[in-house]
């Protein structure tokens, strides 16, 4: 909210003609809230993951404002190492972008994404979504995600030597 002042003059020499200083002829203050639209996003996944494993992340797109945003998109490139498997909703995918058209998003309303993605590669990637909205200031917002390979050790347990014909045990431990 502002506070604005008005303060009505009568020039020199209009109020009368002996008056050779502006007059003040009424004053008043009044207080102006300013309302917008707005558009927020937020994003969230997992830390770490490993190589060929699935990872999800969850997108909430709101509206911060305090009049409806209309026209309000959510889009995302799919990282450099990562594969698109899915969305839910099921997002519009073209090349190396996903979207989801939201339409109009009220005062205080929230909608919520989830795209799930395969790691290809060992390394680091950012995870970044943008929200748009008609005549608003487009928010984004990324999470990083560390990818590694898995580890894997087998250790087998059995006798040195064995008879032909004869049945052998082994144990393999796998961690």
């Amino acid at each position: 909210s502002n506070r604005i002042a008005v303060r009505v003059i009568c020039p020199a020499g209009l109020c009368g003609a002996e008056l050779r200083e502006p007059v003040t002829v009424g004053n008043g203050c009044t207080v102006v809230t300013w309302s917008a639209a707005d558009v927020a996003v937020r994003i969230s996944g997992p830390a770490s993951g490993n190589i060929d494993s699935r990872l999800k992340y969850r997108i909430d797109v709101s509206n911060p404002g305090d009049l409806a945003s209309d026209d309000v998109v959510v889009t995302g490139d799919v990282p450099a190492g990562m594969s698109f498997v899915s969305s839910n909703p099921p997002a519009e995918k073209t090349g190396n972008t996903i979207r989801w058209p939201v339409g109009a998003l009220g005062v205080g309303q929230t909608r919520t994404f989830e795209v799930e993605y395969r790691a290809d590669r060992e390394g680091t990637v950012e995870v970044c979504v943008e929200a748009s909205a008609a005549g608003v200031a487009p928010a984004r917002e990324c999470v990083v995600t560390a990818i590694e390979a898995a580890k894997l050790e087998v250790k087998i347990i059995g006798p040195d030597r064995a008879v032909v014909g004869n049945d052998v045990d082994f144990e393999l431990k796998v961690t």
